[in-house]
This record gives structure tokens, sequence and C-alpha cells, in this order.
């Protein structure tokens, strides 16, 4: 067994610390009573598990930045219907990082190898935008205003980045005290530049009728030459219902508005130089070095484009105490922009899902999505006086998303834990169907399917090597006698059915408190943490599995314990699987045994303030004052048995994913605003 095994991922991420947290067990010491770190001794525990709060502690990880922002403009008045402006922007920033990771010891949990990395980044943003306004009434009914304009961006980034071990001590940790026989440094170089062409125009009659026209021309450097340009339109419609005559009789109506909507959009939001392969400098077994392929380009890459069609109604009445704003759309997206996920036997991982000595997978145009809905918002003034009022606003927005196509040959898009086909939304989670324990020969005869992995079916046999009572029943989709990867199954998505905001906010004289609270409805989520927890077979799980684990009795305390037909389990209710001694693969494989539930409604922020009478602080030369508390994420109400079921990833294909997710804390404010005279 080794004693010095430890992990670098576990000792620098904050999802490691969590994780490790969550699988540690309560009878192992912070410190021990001769002040060394505590940790759990393997041989007892059949498996290493790290000293959470020992690496939170001991670990170094410095970061600093510093940013510029900045922006010039000249503006010539021609006349007073035309102009030109002429604008330069500017975004420098810097950023620097020193990580350092000790020797230490937690118990017989070792890292015998310290090691540092220095990194320095710089990331310049500049754009040069030019705009030609005109704008003019005529007749006193008839406005027209329109817009030529250019804009020029440019993206320029640079990190360094040199890492060396065997630090004389932990205490001196400074790059260069390192080994020089093991120094090793990295570096990149990017730069990515834009271009666009627009014209924007809108018409006014009578202030009632509202149409607004866009048309743009872009041009990325991330797209090869012959995809490189695109372009993009818009148009909008509204009427002011309100201003016609037929309603100037109709009382306590104050805006009445209809919208129109459709566009053209496109995004390129992919990797610099997406079209083209990059190489890196690696060293070799002779003296010297080679260039390989670190990243695949797809020179016949293009824009993602999106058609987009909306419906909209505004509604005012009552002196404006009901306030009513209501929207339909329906988003159609084209070529769909994916880093393309390949069979691991490529040696490539698609983007966000680095793997050492692998390729980055090609950027790819893979099919179509649409996403449909609706959303409104509604605001009312429940209590308005002199003293006390009370305004609630409530939103509400329902999205349903759809996979429309997909390339040929590729029937579905895969996730490590999800599987995304034609017909259904992206990121489902994908998996086997459980339909409880084995307690006794009766489920072995209503449920004969056996795990057929890579060497052959599992047998049904007593002891650790083969599927017995305790074990779990996954359902036989096609009904073949065996499970494998034929019986896979949707197990739900991570999107949610709909989601939700309320807002309330009271005022009492000088008095005033806010209430915020937000919601999800029908998401899934894959508690990845409870794997192990629920698991008895680990000594890090929880105590569920420590009491309730699927304990196996003998119909006949005098007959066999190998006899299917003499053995059951005592307590059926249990979820948890029986001891063995080498549980098989299958028990703890995905599956709809570790998809939750992740509803939830959260209070997002309680603030109570108070104004201070300007009489009374106008002495002081102060115009005005307000004292406030604010506590957020108060409370939360899910069935989730997670931390937080508020859980998203910037990957379409890895949400919903708790693999020890960093909670979102409670933070309780006090301040002040103040404004002098």
């Amino acid at each position: 067994m080794d004693l010095a095994h430890t992990s670098e991922d576990v000792a620098t991420s904050n999802q490691g610390v969590i994780l490790e947290a969550l699988n540690q067990t309560p009878d192992v010491e912070v410190k021990n009573p001769d002040g060394t770190w505590g940790g759990n001794d393997p041989n007892i525990y059949g498996a290493y598990g790290a000293n959470p709060f020992a690496l939170a502690s001991i670990v170094t990880d410095h970061k600093s930045r510093y940013q510029g922002i900045g922006n010039a403009y000249a503006e010539i008045q021609f006349t007073k219907d035309l102009s030109l402006r002429n604008e330069v922007s500017g975004n420098f920033d810097f950023a620097a990082e020193d990580y350092f990771l000790p020797t230490y010891a937690m118990g017989l949990y070792t890292n015998t190898t310290n090691r540092g990395t220095t990194t320095s980044a710089q990331n310049i943003y500049n754009s040069v935008t030019s705009l030609l306004n005109y704008s003019h009434t005529f007749a006193s009914k008839y406005f027209v205003s329109a817009t030529l304009g250019h804009e020029a961006q440019l993206f320029n980034s640079s990190l360094v980045s040199a890492t060396r071990t065997n630090f004389p001590s932990n205490d001196v940790t400074t790059i260069s005290t390192g080994d020089a026989t093991t120094a090793t440094n990295s570096g990149t170089k990017s730069d990515a530049a834009t271009e666009a062409y627009f014209a924007r125009a809108n018409f006014t009659y009578n202030d009632k009728y509202l149409l607004t026209g866009t048309i743009r021309r872009d041009g990325t450097s991330k797209i090869g030459p012959l995809e490189r340009w695109n372009t993009s339109y818009s148009g909008a419609f509204a009427w002011k219902i309100l201003n016609e005559d037929f309603m100037k009789g109709i009382k306590g109506v104050n805006d009445l508005k209809l919208r129109l909507g459709y566009g053209l959009v496109n995004n390129q939001n992919i990797s610099n130089y997406a079209y083209g392969s990059t190489l890196t400098t690696v060293a070799t077994g002779l003296s010297g070095s080679s260039q390989l392929t670190s990243s695949l380009g797809n020179p016949t890459v293009k824009w993602e484009t999106s058609q987009s069609y909306n419906l909209g109604l505004d509604v005012s009445v009552l002196n404006s105490r009901i306030q009513l704003t209501a929207d339909a759309y329906y988003r159609k997206t084209n070529n769909l922009l994916l880093s393309l996920n390949l069979p691991y036997y490529s040696g490539t991982y698609a983007n966000g899902g680095y793997s050492p000595g692998a390729i980055q997978a090609p950027y790819v145009n893979i099919g179509a999505i649409s996403n449909k809905g609706f959303e409104f918002s509604l605001s009312t003034y429940n209590v308005k006086s002199k003293d006390f009022n009370w305004k609630s606003t409530f939103v509400f927005s329902r999205n349903i998303n759809k996979i429309l196509a997909l390339n040929p040959g590729t029937p579905a898009i895969y996730g490590t834990y999800t599987k995304s086909v034609v017909g259904g939304s992206i990121g489902e989670f994908y998996g086997y169907q459980t339909l409880g324990l084995y307690k006794n020969a009766a489920d072995f005869a209503k449920y004969p399917a056996v795990w057929q992995n890579g060497s052959g079916p599992i047998p049904i046999t007593p002891g650790s090597g083969g599927v017995w009572v305790g074990d779990v029943i996954f359902k036989d989709n096609n009904h073949d006698g065996k499970i494998d990867a034929n019986d896979e199954a949707p197990l739900g998505s991570p999107l949610p059915n709909f989601q939700y905001g309320i807002n309330n906010t009271f005022t009492y004289k000088q008095l005033d408190l806010t209430v915020f609270m937000s919601g999800e409805y029908g998401n899934k989520i894959f508690n990845q943490v409870i794997v192990n927890g629920d698991d008895p077979n680990q000594n890090f799980g929880y105590f569920p599995s420590v009491l309730n684990y699927a304990h196996i009795g003998l119909i006949n305390p005098a007959g066999s314990s190998t006899d299917i037909n003499n053995v059951y389990i005592t307590n059926p209710s249990t979820n948890i699987t029986r001891i063995s001694q080498s549980s098989g693969d299958q028990n703890t494989i995905f599956s709809d045994r570790y998809i939750q539930d992740g509803s939830f409604l959260k209070c997002k922020s309680i603030a109570l303030g108070y104004n201070f009478n300007r009489d009374l602080i106008s002495k002081l030369h102060i115009a005005s004052l307000r004292v406030y508390v604010n506590v957020s994420n108060v409370f939360t109400i899910t069935k989730y048995q997670g931390y937080d079921p508020e859980i998203g990833s910037w990957n379409p294909l890895a949400a919903g994913i708790d693999n020890g997710y960093y909670a979102q804390p409670r933070v309780i404010s006090i301040g002040a605003n103040v404004s002098l005279k």
C-alpha cells in the first residue's frame, strides 16, 4: 500500500476541499495533541482521505489583479440634426499568482515533495468606434433618426508561468529558491480582432407607431477567411394603443403597447484561431525538443446564427398601480458551435475539459437547437398611502430547449454524464434506471437480468463477486435479459421547467424593507457527493450508510447462507446497498440513484434601511444619509440533499453536477450612503 499518496487536485481546488470535508469521518481530529495535522489510517478506512481544514490552511495561493478602464471621445455637431462621434476605449488587465504546495503529513496521507508556481498574465483590449447620427422631426408628427457606424476591436493576451519543486523550506517560497534542475516553464500568446459596419434607423409616427431596423456586417479573426464575415439584422414594431383616438374615453389605463420583433444575430464565442491548429514544444528522449499539435483546427468552421421572433405586451392601469410586461418568443439557432467530444482513444479533449498530454478537439458547427417560451413581470402597488407603501414584483419565465438536428455521423453529443439527442434538450442526464434492491429470491425471479461487463456477465452467486441480495436492481429497458449500455435512458435535465422571482418593498416614513426571493422548479442535479457517501463499502460513508445498509438475514438460521432461497434483506425499506469484500462496480455506476430534484425557493436577500430626516442632517452639510443592514442567502427551501441546489455551469454539457460545489455563503453587511451638499 502506497503510504505517500497525495492528490494535487484535492490540494488546489475549493471543490476538492469541500468534497474531502464531506467525505471525512468525525473521528479524525483536525489536529493531534502534539500539534501535527490529523489524518485517517488507510489500513483501517480502506482508502485515503485528506484533512480538508489542513489543506485550506497550508496551501498558499496568492492572487493579485490590477485593471484600468478608460475611454475618450470627440464629437462634432455639423448641424442641429447631424453629428459625428469618435470614441476610443481600452481595458488593461494585469494579473499575477503565487502558488505553493508544501510538504505535509496528515496521518499516513503525506506529500513529500513541495512545489511552487508563479504566473503572470496580461490582457489588453482596445476599440475604436465612429458614429454618424442624424435625427429630425417633420411636421411635428414624423420623427426619424438614423446612425451609420464602424467599430474595430483588438484583443491581446499573454501568460508566462514558472514551476519548481524541492524547495529547501516550506517557509521560503520564492520561485528561484526551488531546485533549479526541476525548473519548468510555459507561456502563451494570443490575439484576436473583430470589425463591424452597421446601420440603424428609427421611425415614429405621431407617437403611435414605432419602427426600428438594424443591419450589421461583422468579421472575426477566429474564423477562417472563407467564412470570416457575416451579416445580421433585426426589425421591431411597437404600437402605442393608448394613444389611439378610440382609447381616449377609456379611464384607468395608463399604458398599453403591443410589440413585435424579429432578428438574426450571430455568435463567434470560440477560441482564438479556431480555424487553424496550434503547436506546442516538448522535450524528447533525445537531445533537443520537438513540436506537437496542441489543438486541432477546423478551417470550415462558421458563425453560429440565431433567428428570434418576439411578441410583447406592456400594460399599466389604475394610475400605474398595476403594471404588466409579457413576452413570448421563439429562437432557433443554426450551426451550433461546440468543441467536439471525441472518444478517449482519439487523444483529444473538449474545450474546458483539459487532460494532460491530450489535444484540444476542434470546434464544429454541430447542429441546430430551439428555445421557445414566455416570460412576464407583474408589479403592483398593494398599499399606497402617505406613510406606508407596499410594492410587489413577480417575474416568471418558462423556456423549452430542444435539439432540432445534429450533423450526419453525430447521433448524439456526449458529456461525462450527459447525452444530447435530437428531440431532447441539451445536456440531459443519461444513464441507468433502478428499481430498488434485490431483497429476496422472489426479486431475482421477477427481475432476472444480470449485469454485463467487459469480460462477460456477472453471475448471480453469493459473495462479493456476483449479483446478490442487497445489490441494485437495474431496469432492463430492452428486455434482453441483461443489463448493458443498451439499457441506458434519459434521467432528467438540469434545465428547470420554469424560474421565478418575488420582490417585496415596504416603506414606512423613513424606514424601508426589501425582501427578494427567487426559485427554480423541475431541474435535476447529479449529487456526486453521495456516490461514496451512500456506499457502505467506503469507510467515508455517511451515517445512513453505516447504520442502514442492507442487512442480509437467513430464513432458516440452520440453512445455508449461499442458498438464494434462504437469504433476504432484514430491512427492506433501505436504499443502501449491502456490504461486501469487493462490491461490484455496477452498484455505484451512474444511475438515477444519484439524480435528485433540484427545485428550490431561496431568499436571496433582506435589506432594512433608514433615511434620516433632511432637516436633521442639513446642519451637518449632508444632503442625504441612509444607513442599512443587508443579509444575503438568508435561507433555502428545497428537497435537494446537497449543500446548495443553485448549481450552474458555463458548459451546457456539464450543468447540474454537484461534485463538492462550493455553496454560496450567507453574508451580513452594514453600511451607509452619504451625499454631501
